[in-house]
């Protein structure tokens, strides 16, 4: 999804809810550690392989959200999660 789609009138909007998006991310990760280690304790290889998808999952909507922070910024290399 372009940046341009997810703020197109709004900066300050658009940095919040780019922000939430970021959090949504991470809370999904951390969820995804929680299953992934009941999953390995118990045996239970669903919950596991659950827990290994949600921390894919949390890792690329985090991801995604820098690189739309870093597009909106007008950085160099929009891929490099070191820009500011």
């Amino acid at each position: 999804m372009p940046a341009s789609s997810v703020c197109s009138e709004n900066i300050a909007g658009c940095s919040l809810k780019m922000d939430e998006e970021k959090v949504d991310g991470v809370k999904e990760q951390l969820k995804g550690v929680a299953d992934f280690a009941v999953g390995k304790s118990t045996g239970n290889k669903d919950r596991e392989l659950r827990g290994k998808v949600e921390i894919t999952n949390g890792s690329n909507k985090k991801d995604r959200t820098d690189w739309q922070n870093n597009v909106r910024k007008g950085a160099d290399d929009p891929d490099n999660p070191s820009n500011k």
